[in-house]
């Protein structure tokens, strides 16, 4: 993989002809950076600073084009502490490892998303595609909202930190990590997110059913 100044690509990666899109007039992020969006946005201060310590900032504000996957202060939160300290205490290491994991070389809008299987990443790991209902899921998180675009690629919110299954947490073997999904035969995708994050009387009836057993 070759990491230059940002929205880098594996090499031999089939989208490294995936730079060529220019974002729209009408974009959300309208001439604003994808760095630029998030900033203002306001609702992803924890992810910004990972990158920070990560010492990623380039990766993520290169000219691109690229595409981010971004979950929210919110699920940042919601995660364990533990997972959350020994995240950030490797930052060059495990940190860095999962916060490329969600960021795409190129630009991808939701219908070629969708369309997909896999979507590559800067990582090197791929995230698989599962889209059913209207609902689109990466890695077994749930795309929360439109993409959003910006000068220098997409974003898209999601409701979960994706980790790839080559990282191992000490804190998933004690127990801390949940919602671990096979969601191919080849590679074990997991998410870390509060088991019953969707509020909704289903799911949090279903979370109930689940810890009993």
């Amino acid at each position: 993989m070759v990491l230059v100044g940002g929205c880098t690509v594996p090499l031999g990666s089939e989208t490294t002809t995936r730079t060529s899109g220019m974002p729209a007039e009408d974009s959300v992020g309208g001439n604003l950076t994808i760095e630029q969006v998030l900033v203002q946005n306001g609702n992803f201060s924890t992810f910004l600073e990972a990158i920070e310590r990560a010492g990623l900032k380039g990766a993520f504000t290169g000219p691109g084009p690229c595409t981010i996957f971004v979950p929210t202060d919110e699920v940042f939160a919601h995660l364990p502490d533990a997972v959350m300290e020994e995240l950030f205490n490797d930052p060059k290491g495990n940190l860095a490892e999962v916060l490329l994991y969600h960021l795409a070389p190129g630009r991808y809008t939701i219908s070629e998303i969708t369309a997909a299987k896999t979507i590559p990443t800067v990582q090197g790991s791929p995230i698989t595609v599962e889209a059913t209902g209207g609902e689109v899921r990466l890695g077994g998180a749930k795309v929360v909202g439109s993409e959003i675009l910006a000068t220098n690629g997409i974003i898209y919110i999601i409701d979960a930190v994706m980790i790839p299954s080559e990282i191992l947490l000490e804190a998933e073997t004690a127990g801390a990590v949940v919602n671990i999904t096979n969601t191919t035969n080849v590679t074990q995708e997991k998410t870390l997110e509060l088991a019953n994050f969707n509020s909704s009387p289903s799911s949090a009836e279903e979370t109930n059913q689940s810890s009993e057993g």
